[in-house]
Parts: C-alpha cells; sequence; structure tokens
C-alpha cells in the first residue's frame, strides 16, 4: 500500500499538484519532496530544500 501511494504522489507531483505531506520517514520524504520543514516541539527548526537540509539539522533534530 506504501508503494502505491508513493507512485501516486510522484504522479501528482509531475502533473504539478501542489502536495502537504506529513511524514515521519526522513528518506522516503526527500524523494517525494522540493522543500521540508522541521518541526521540534511545535516550532518549525527548519526550513528549505532537501539540498540546503544539511547532516548536522539531520543530527540535531531527526534521530
Amino acid at each position: 500500500m506504501v508503494l502505491e501511494v508513493i507512485k501516486i504522489i510522484k504522479q501528482l507531483k509531475a502533473e504539478g499538484t501542489t502536495i502537504l505531506l506529513v511524514e515521519q520517514n526522513l528518506a522516503m520524504a526527500l524523494k517525494l519532496t522540493d522543500y521540508i520543514y522541521i518541526f521540534d516541539k511545535m516550532s518549525v527548526v527548519f526550513a528549505g530544500t532537501n539540498d540546503q537540509l544539511n547532516r548536522d539539522v539531520m543530527n540535531k533534530f531527526l534521530p
């Protein structure tokens, strides 16, 4: 089922549809998104493109 959802999201993205995706699996989210927000305790701690996300941010906020 997850693979089917990923397929549909990719198709919608290719068609130019904007999607708000809330996902805990960062690896999957990075494959599907162009821009990400990371929240910690209800505050945005990172906002940027996938390329801007660096290892320091990932290590600090993502276990």
